[in-house]
């Protein structure tokens, strides 16, 4: 019996350890910088946003016409390099305050 509940605390100590260790290094990681929160778009594509309230839902197009000829009254279609500025204003924004 006591051999069996010191297996089981050594594998609990180990799990511990292991979810420790996993949560320090996304955690230094998110702090690096290598996981972020902020979108990243593609300057040259084009994307349409529509929205349903709660969420947005993005999609990606080569080029504006395809972006046009898929827009329909709910969605808009804005430019990677004009999303990527307005990404980094708020961002910017929100670091101030």
């Amino acid at each position: 019996m006591k051999n069996s509940i010191a297996v089981i605390e050594r594998r609990a100590r180990l799990g511990m350890g292991i979810v420790s260790v996993v949560l320090v290094l996304g955690l230094i990681a998110f702090n690096a910088g290598l996981i972020s929160q902020q979108a990243s778009y593609k300057p040259d594509h084009w994307y349409q946003s529509i929205d349903h309230g709660s969420y947005i839902v993005m999609r990606e197009f080569q080029d504006e016409s395809l972006c046009r000829k898929a827009e329909d009254s709910s969605a808009g279609c804005r430019s990677g390099k004009a999303l990527a500025e307005q990404s980094r204003a708020e961002a910017t924004s929100i670091n101030i305050r």
